[in-house]
């Protein structure tokens, strides 16, 4: 059976109704165009309901989960309350008799309705939705965004339940656009309400980023997502590639002091985010203590800097290579040394102190400060 008005209809109500028009059922045509108008009106409004509860739920009330126009004026209201009136109309005048009673439509009854149901449709489609993810993404990557916990949780409140992961997997692979403080708290604030399936399914998404990405952002990002302890719910190939690539740049590190920025191994310093937790944790201290032994001021001056805190522990005794490296420092009249015992040598009472001590009393101050050279700034926090 040939319908005159194919062309001008939407392409998918015509594959919904196609069968049982060309079949000639056509009260079936009419009602599979209804069904397909009540799955798009659930999908983009989030509410699962049907009939008239539906249109009443999605298009009444002051603020309505669709809206044909932005309801700023009378005749703005009126034309989205006529809509809803139009909607309960085809409910209870079309669909509702030709469930309940036996029908037998014309066709050209049937094209009526249909060409009528396309415009509504069409409608529908364009109208607005409460939550709109075009308008949540510019929220999220604002120059304004608020880096508090509260405001993201205050964001993600307004994502419908059933569109979290969505939005969430939307947003993160938008991450080249963002800085990673920002969308940290963000989607922190998305994984502290996923199912426990939905957040698995993120944490491979995010794996397999780390195992197969050479885009550094990636890098920056995801170390800031997923810093301290939340860095061991990722899977293990993953974080050891991940590793390696920031310790490959921490053994390159260098930072020119005249300059305050890093002249290389600006990806290293974002190793710590995640330093307490690392699984390479030993190449990891074969490296500070290789840097530690060094006698360039840029290469001491990058450890001093990004990693002045894991230079020494509290819960076990320096190596001996450190405790040298320590010595030779001091002897030097490097005042990064110096600085760096100075709590341990005035307040601490530890016997590994001892084998320092003499030239900690002994120190001179030096000036051992090279002059200015190249250098690259994307790191994840400033400098003092």
């Amino acid at each position: 059976m040939y319908f005159s008005f194919q062309h001008e209809i939407d392409d998918r109500l015509w594959e919904v109704i196609s069968k049982n028009y060309e079949n000639e059922n056509f009260t079936n045509a009419i009602q599979d165009a209804i069904f397909y108008m009540s799955e798009l009106l659930r999908e983009k409004s989030d509410v699962d309901l049907d009939g008239v509860p539906l249109i009443g739920k999605v298009f009444g009330g002051k603020d309505p989960f669709l809206k044909i126009n932005k309801l700023k004026t009378e005749s703005e209201k009126n034309e989205q309350k006529g809509i809803e009136n139009i909607l309960r109309g085809i409910y209870q005048a079309i669909r509702n008799p030709r469930s309940h009673e036996k029908y037998e439509d014309d066709k050209a009854t049937c094209d009526t309705f249909i060409v009528f149901l396309d415009y509504i449709i069409g409608l529908i489609e364009r109208s607005k939705a409460r939550f709109d993810f075009d308008d949540f993404s510019n929220r999220v990557f604002d120059s304004d965004f608020v880096e508090s916990e509260e405001y993201a949780d205050l964001m993600i409140n307004e994502v419908p339940e059933k569109k979290l992961f969505d939005t969430l997997v939307q947003i993160f692979n938008q991450r080249k656009n963002a800085e990673p403080n920002k969308l940290c708290y963000i989607i922190n604030s998305f994984l502290g309400k996923l199912s426990a399936d939905d957040k698995k399914h993120f944490l491979e998404i995010a794996s397999e980023v780390l195992k197969r990405s050479n885009d550094d952002h990636d890098f920056r990002v995801i170390t800031t997502i997923f810093q301290n302890s939340k860095w061991e719910e990722l899977d293990l190939a993953a974080r050891l590639r991940a590793e390696n690539r920031l310790l490959k740049s921490v053994e390159k590190g260098l930072f020119d002091s005249d300059r305050n920025r890093c002249k290389s191994g600006a990806l290293g310093t974002w190793l710590t985010n995640i330093i307490d937790n690392i699984h390479l944790k030993d190449k990891f201290n074969y490296l500070v203590t290789r840097k530690l032994s060094s006698e360039d001021y840029e290469e001491l001056e990058y450890l001093f800097r990004f990693f002045r805190n894991s230079i020494l522990s509290y819960d076990t005794e320096p190596s001996y290579s450190v405790i040298n490296a320590i010595n030779k420092g001091l002897k030097r009249g490097d005042k990064r040394f110096y600085d760096l015992v100075s709590v341990e040598m005035t307040f601490g009472d530890r016997d590994w102190t001892e084998k320092i001590k003499g030239n900690y009393e002994k120190f001179e101050e030096k000036d051992l400060l090279p002059s200015a050279d190249d250098f690259d700034d994307d790191i994840p926090f400033g400098t003092s």
